[in-house]
């Protein structure tokens, strides 16, 4: 049932259009477990998408999100109401709000609903707190760890989760040891974001972190890549280390933008093939992860 899902259903011009990055480690990803995380990935992507539309009101917004997230938990019978005329959104974003309907009928029979629905639930958590929280003052650290956690670090708990039930053997560290990499590595990509985004954050009024704490921010999330390295190095199947140290590298090579300053931080399409390409040894040899990561990394960092 799986391979047929993501065989059929998969929309992969659809992912590739509100994902560039992302989508790259979704095409990699095995068959057992790929159609698994692409849906779950679209379903928080659509409600993203939902959450940032600045056309609507936040009231309305709050009420479609806080609709998702009783779906997410098992509720029946409820109809999303999507103002089209009032999504400002770029036309692959329309695309897949357009097909969250189907998306939601994908997941009422999905295999692995129950992980899919557990992870959306969180994401819509930390979603909602992006809302309704007052952002005219830096989060303390309490509020960013758990922040973090519930937009990105419990992604890495359901990545576990999912291919411990899917892929024999998949990892050479115990199930709890690769929860906790996961979870720091998801949050230390969130990090990462908020970092990029922080002045265009600021200038509509919301800071997540004080100018003082990004240096150090810098750091933790840095550390963080590194927990994913480890994570990817004990990873068996090929494929799977190699997809799932590419957010590891491209998000290194995001932290050497943010601390030179240099404009805007974006990783070009070129860098990106580099590190495709730079990569590629980790495919037959697990112990070159950790050593790739590194060699990214910024020397008065390491």
């Amino acid at each position: 049932m799986v391979d047929l899902i993501t065989r059929q259903d998969i929309d992969w011009s659809l992912v590739k259009g509100v994902s560039r990055s992302f989508y790259l480690t979704l095409r990699l990803l095995p068959r057992a477990i790929q159609s698994t995380v692409t849906l779950a990935y679209l379903l928080a992507r659509a409600s993203d998408t939902i959450a940032d539309n600045s056309a609507q009101a936040i009231a309305t917004r709050l009420q479609v999100l806080q609709t998702l997230r009783s779906l997410a938990q098992g509720a029946e019978n409820i109809v999303i109401s999507l103002d089209k005329h009032q999504l400002r959104t770029s036309p692959a974003e329309q695309r897949l709000l357009e097909q969250l309907p189907d998306l939601l009928k994908q997941l009422k029979i999905h295999p692995d609903g129950i992980e899919i629905r557990q992870v959306w639930s969180l994401i819509l958590e930390g979603q909602i707190f992006d809302l309704t929280h007052s952002f005219a003052l830096p989060l303390s650290r309490e509020q960013l760890d758990r922040y973090t956690f519930l937009v990105a670090g419990c992604v890495g708990k359901f990545w576990t989760q999912v291919c411990w039930k899917r892929i024999p053997r998949f990892a050479s560290l115990p199930i709890r040891r690769m929860e906790e990499l996961g979870i720091d590595y998801g949050k230390g990509l969130q990090l990462i974001n908020i970092l990029r985004d922080r002045q265009e954050d600021a200038s509509r009024g919301r800071i997540y972190l004080s100018q003082e704490s990004v240096p150090e921010s810098c750091v933790k999330a840095l550390q963080a890549m590194r927990a994913g390295a480890d994570y990817a190095a004990a990873l068996r199947p090929p494929l799977l280390r190699y997809a799932t140290v590419l957010p590891a590298l491209i998000g290194v090579r995001t932290l050497e933008l943010i601390r030179s300053e240099s404009g805007i931080i974006k990783i070009s399409r070129a860098e990106v093939r580099r590190i495709l390409i730079a990569a590629l040894p980790c495919l037959w040899n697990a112990q070159l992860v950790k050593r790739l990561v590194d060699s990214f990394t910024f020397r008065d960092l390491r």
